[in-house]
């Protein structure tokens, strides 16, 4: 039982940073102009899932 409960806390924790990412994405974007180079929107969508990759499981953190 008390491994579910963790797994579920785990799941919830990812979940709270995927939205938080989003967000910060979204006023990123705001802010952002428009690009109409593919190469670039390719490159910088890339660069976009790595980032949401380390901040939503923690790689950017120092774990102990």
């Amino acid at each position: 039982m008390m491994v579910k409960h963790k797994l579920f806390i785990l799941e919830m924790r990812r979940l709270i940073k995927a939205t938080q990412y989003t967000m910060l994405l979204y006023i990123q974007a705001s802010h952002a102009s428009d690009s109409s180079d593919d190469n670039v929107n390719r490159v910088a969508n890339q660069s976009v899932e790595n980032s949401q990759r380390r901040y939503i499981y923690g790689e950017h953190w120092f774990r102990c």
